[in-house]
């Protein structure tokens, strides 16, 4: 191992946290299908409105992109909106 290679893998681990964007909309509703699909339940747009429009379901949504532009479907961060009577 050269001496330049621990910073290498060290910067290619550094992890941005951005918002969301229309790019990221695949992975996020990955996320929350197989995450339903773990626990026994299928997606369903009557109670899962986020996965049509993840942007207007949430007040905030980040995503943790990895140094290499690389979006994990697992990093995504968010805060409901609230909901309106």
């Amino acid at each position: 191992m050269t001496r330049d290679e621990p910073a290498a893998e060290l910067e290619r681990l550094q992890t941005r946290i951005v918002p969301f964007e229309p790019v990221h909309e695949a992975g996020f509703r990955t996320l929350v299908s197989e995450t339903l699909r773990e626990f026994g339940f299928e997606p369903d747009p009557e109670i899962d409105p986020d996965l049509a429009d993840p942007a207007g379901a949430y007040e905030s949504l980040w995503v943790a992109v990895a140094a290499d532009g690389w979006s994990a479907p697992s990093r995504y961060v968010s805060s409901l909106r609230p909901s309106v009577s």
